[in-house]
């Protein structure tokens, strides 16, 4: 006989159902079991404080580029080049690590990143990094060249890609990891990566950058000097 009314789920269907939904939804489940989660204006509020919070502290540690830029200012204002590129630099480290981020974040929560193999993990991802910044060195070098035709200066800014380039890829690896461990959300990598290497990026560029130029404008007073 037919059955007329709708078709029963099968024990196995409910259950693939059951398990599919995350185990973090901070949307519509509260922190305790015995507890209902608060509301406002329709948000829940430990989502809300929690997000202000991070997003608070990583605000305040971004304010830091602002002071290394302070520091260099002598020599951004006579290479004015270095301004020009710092978005691009910053925005390449930024980007590059997020990329490692991602993937590590996505290993953690289908299993494929564990505690067994987290270093050979990140081993690849500092292997990967290199091989990113030295392609993107040379574009950067290129670019460079191509605009501004100063040969020092499209070195400091692909030396500066390099090391931002491998430097965001290894960090973007290891800190998702390091949250992890430490019972912490890992997802807030993804923000805290692209504040630190701001930070990061902006002390690597300034340091080879000055570094590059004052060994060319002692070279350079050199060959004068000679020549006279």
């Amino acid at each position: 006989m037919r059955d007329s009314g709708s078709p029963r789920r099968s024990g196995s269907e409910s259950g693939m159902r059951s398990d599919s939904a995350p185990d973090d939804d901070k949307y519509n489940k509260p922190r305790r079991p015995d507890a209902e989660e608060r509301l406002w204006l329709g948000m829940p509020v430990s989502v809300l404080q929690e997000r202000v919070g991070v997003l608070a502290i990583l605000m305040v540690f971004q304010s830091a580029s602002g002071m290394i830029l302070s520091r260099f200012e002598d020599m951004l204002q006579k290479h004015v080049v270095v301004t020009l590129f710092l978005t691009m630099l910053v925005g390449a480290g930024g980007n590059a690590g997020n990329q490692s981020t991602v993937n590590i974040i996505r290993g953690l929560a289908t299993g494929q990143v564990n505690n067994s193999n987290a270093r050979s993990v990140v081993l690849v991802e500092a292997k990967l990094g290199l091989a990113l910044g030295l392609v993107l060195a040379m574009l950067a070098w290129a670019r460079v060249m191509i605009t501004a035709g100063d040969t020092v200066s499209a070195m400091a800014i692909g030396a500066s890609v390099f090391f931002i380039v491998a430097t965001s890829t290894i960090v973007g690896a290891a800190l998702p990891i390091l949250l992890h461990r430490s019972g912490l959300d890992a997802a807030h990598a993804g923000p805290a990566i692209q504040v630190l290497m701001d930070i990061v990026g902006v002390t690597i560029t300034c340091l080879i950058c000055a570094q590059l130029f004052s060994q060319f404008n002692v070279l350079q007073n050199r060959d004068r000097k000679s020549v006279v």
